[in-house]
């Protein structure tokens, strides 16, 4: 987590584990989830509020060096530990003191999630008609050192090979072979390939459509984004005032994390940033292809409000992405322009203006 006052030693990490309902040797164990947060270099014996999206989540009281730990979890409901009735998924996750000054804040899920957190997420592929009794699961893991890990299982599917899609783009090939009784195959794709991945993941897979497909056609799909067990009160949303039709080419996840949105001033003369956009990966809900999107305060990574979504077209080319933004600022028609940007940096602004 990133430490908001610039004389500040404090640190601070977050981890999230979800994992749908499995058995081991024949024991069932219930879905799950569970959120984590490690904090150290705070002041000792003193009360802090975890906050998600501004909200007042849960309090908790240092030791006597400054650490502490807080579990959410959704099946903790004994009164020691706060129950997870909320999805911190691309929320903004922040330690404050009792005056409601943040201190540490970190945005869970994304672009700009911090390269120490740890994320655990698996997901059930939905079979194709004619997969038979056959099963397949996928699951998403990151490590402290910043590595990233994506395993896919499969069982009782016909012998041969299985290309592994993501988001439509072939990433890899998964093998099954007879086991004895089953068929079984096992892919793992990590952020670098070792003797243990088969290939790199080059691409963070949470949001996007998974499939596998073999010499008869797709098997198996689903989007490797699991529900959170019980539930969980979505992110609040905002009354709209303000329609931008945005157009991005050569949109690519792994290369845009957000826009900034320029207004040309009342006197004409020059361009004043009015927007930051934080863009997650686009995803499907049912046949619609969306893109989840929350504003960012102008000098920082905060966000300042709601995660949002917003249906998109694609081009002929299948890269050039357009969706329309709403957002919560009256103002006169003018002319804006836009600049995406990344982790390394922020491109130059569009040569071309749009007029709202």
């Amino acid at each position: 987590m990133d430490a908001l006052q610039a004389d500040s030693k404090a640190r601070g990490s977050l981890s999230f584990t979800i994992q749908p309902q499995k058995s081991v040797k024949k024991v069932s164990i219930p879905a799950h989830a569970q959120l984590k947060l490690h904090v150290a270099r705070l002041l000792g014996n003193t009360t802090y509020r975890l906050r998600a999206n501004g909200v007042d989540r849960a309090t908790f009281t240092t030791r006597k060096k400054g650490n502490a730990k807080v579990t959410f979890g959704v099946l903790v409901g004994d009164g020691t530990q706060p129950v997870l009735d909320f999805d911190p998924r691309g929320m903004l996750i922040s330690v404050s003191d009792t005056s409601g000054n943040d201190l540490l804040s970190a945005v869970l899920y994304g672009p700009l999630e911090p390269p120490k957190t740890t994320f655990v997420e698996q997901v059930e592929l939905t079979p194709a008609a004619g997969a038979g009794g056959a099963t397949a699961t996928a699951r998403y893991r990151t490590a402290k050192k910043g590595s990233r890990f994506l395993d896919i299982d499969a069982k009782d599917l016909p012998e041969g090979d299985y290309s592994v899609r993501i988001d439509g783009t072939s990433r890899a090939t998964l093998s099954v072979t007879r086991k004895r009784k089953h068929t079984k195959g096992r892919l793992s794709l990590g952020s670098r390939a070792t003797r243990k991945q088969a290939a790199a993941l080059s691409v963070d897979p949470r949001g996007l459509r998974l499939e596998l497909v073999g010499s008869s056609g797709m098997v198996f799909s689903g989007v490797m984004q699991a529900a959170l067990p019980g539930g969980g009160s979505p992110p609040p949303t905002s009354v709209a005032t303000v329609s931008l039709k945005l157009r991005i080419p050569d949109y690519e996840t792994s290369k845009v994390a957000g826009l900034n949105i320029w207004r040309l001033d009342d006197g004409g003369s020059k361009y004043q940033q009015v927007e930051r956009i934080l863009i997650w990966p686009p995803r499907m809900v049912g046949n619609t292809e969306v893109v989840d999107y929350s504003f960012l305060a102008l000098d920082s990574n905060t966000i300042s409000g709601g995660k949002f979504v917003a249906p998109v077209q694609r081009g002929q080319s299948g890269n050039a992405v357009s969706f329309t933004l709403d957002f919560d600022r009256p103002a006169p028609s003018a002319l804006f322009k836009i600049s995406s940007f990344n982790t390394v940096g922020e491109s130059p602004r569009s040569s071309t203006a749009l007029r709202r």
